[in-house]
């Protein structure tokens, strides 16, 4: 039985300045074939080749959004007898049921300013993006009174799903704002914790209890204003409402190891920064990126050719390659045609040497050579 492909759906928004003499087609048909290049651009590179060739990820279709009210949003300054609209874009993808639309969502955004930066790429538009931002936090959390080993592969599963359920209702008390969605939490590692006595390593609890400490990223999206710190929200939610989680993992966990917690923590390895704030005052998003030049249409910066990530940097490698290539073929070239000029010539005049006839002209009368 052949199973259906998921559905998801990412949006983006921007501030877009163009001419005001630009009919609302034209300013669509823009739209509709700069954000269509950088989404195929974006497939070229990771991690989407990888969610392409795992998942089957699709891009299936676009649509356009816009309005000139932007509440909330800032504020949009058009320049040079320009006008200025909230526009935007909702992108559908398909691909396998076992990749979470959270997890498209959440990389998608992410590259939300390389899409910007190709609409910006227009000398008559310029874009700045305004919508839904990616925020991340590496916290460690640890559970006391477990017994003495780290989990199973489902208890952590269990963990991540509880967890993720937990703080996103806590969150809003938190933060007191609508605007912050938890996608997932994951655990990246786990170990028991052990303290030094004396120079002695012995269990943190003693008898038959114990302390894991487990190193989980929590990922979501947040649409600014207002300024938030993610990683210290997700501290103080769990931190202020340990009592809830637990009773949480003890009747969702679906295994003894969590009837054992008695004390949960949350910390932070280092001070972390979220870039989830937006500026009093916007600058002008007219303004270009220094070390730019437009081709076609297109803009290109120095960073993206020393960016890893970004398929440019290859591009940029590959044609330099081609050309020293040639260089080497060229220089080649002349050797053989310099050195065979050469060859040639010497042969040349050893074959005349060899064929002039000597003459020798003598006197008959005394018998001398003339």
């Amino acid at each position: 039985v052949l199973i259906p492909n998921a559905k998801t759906v990412v949006s983006y928004v921007f501030f877009v300045e163009y001419p005001r003499f630009w009919p609302s087609e034209v300013l669509n048909d823009h739209m509709e074939k700069t954000v269509k290049e950088a989404i195929t651009y974006l497939f070229l590179s990771e991690p989407f080749i990888e969610l392409q060739s795992e998942y089957d990820l699709t891009f299936e279709e676009q649509k356009f959004s816009h309005d000139t009210k932007a509440v909330g949003q800032g504020e949009c300054n058009p320049q040079n007898e320009k006008k200025c609209i909230l526009f935007g874009v909702d992108l559908a993808f398909s691909h396998t049921p076992e990749l979470s639309s959270s997890e498209v969502i959440y990389t998608f955004l992410q590259y939300a300013q390389s899409v910007t930066t190709r609409i910006d790429g227009n000398e008559d538009v310029a874009a700045r993006y305004v919508g839904d931002k990616p925020v991340e936090a590496e916290v460690k959390v640890m559970l006391s009174g477990v017994p003495s080993r780290v989990m199973t592969s489902a208890e952590v599963q269990s963990f991540q799903r509880i967890t993720t359920s937990f703080l996103s209702e806590n969150l809003y008390d938190i933060s007191s704002t609508e605007n912050l969605d938890i996608f997932f939490v994951n655990v990246d590692k786990q170990k028991q914790v052990f303290a030094d006595l004396g120079g002695r390593r012995v269990r943190v609890l003693q008898k038959s209890s114990d302390s894991i400490d487990i190193a989980t990223t929590i990922t979501g999206q947040y649409l600014p204003p207002p300024e938030i710190d993610f990683p210290m929200l997700v501290v103080d939610s769990i931190n202020s409402n340990e009592a809830k989680l637990i009773d949480g993992l003890k009747k969702g966990g679906n295994s003894e190891y969590f009837n054992y917690v008695r004390e949960i923590t949350a910390h932070l390895d280092q001070p972390q920064v979220t870039p989830t704030s937006v500026p009093t005052q916007l600058p002008s998003i007219a303004d270009k990126p220094e070390n730019s030049i437009n081709i076609a249409g297109v803009q290109f910066t120095l960073e993206m050719f020393l960016d890893p990530t970004n398929p440019a940097m290859y591009v940029a490698i590959s044609t330099i390659l081609v050309l020293m290539m040639l260089c080497m073929l060229c220089i080649c070239w002349y050797q053989y045609r310099v050195i065979g000029q050469f060859y040639g010539e010497n042969e040349t005049a050893k074959q005349t040497h060899s064929t002039v006839p000597i003459s020798v002209e003598l006197d008959t009368a005394n018998g001398d050579r003339m």
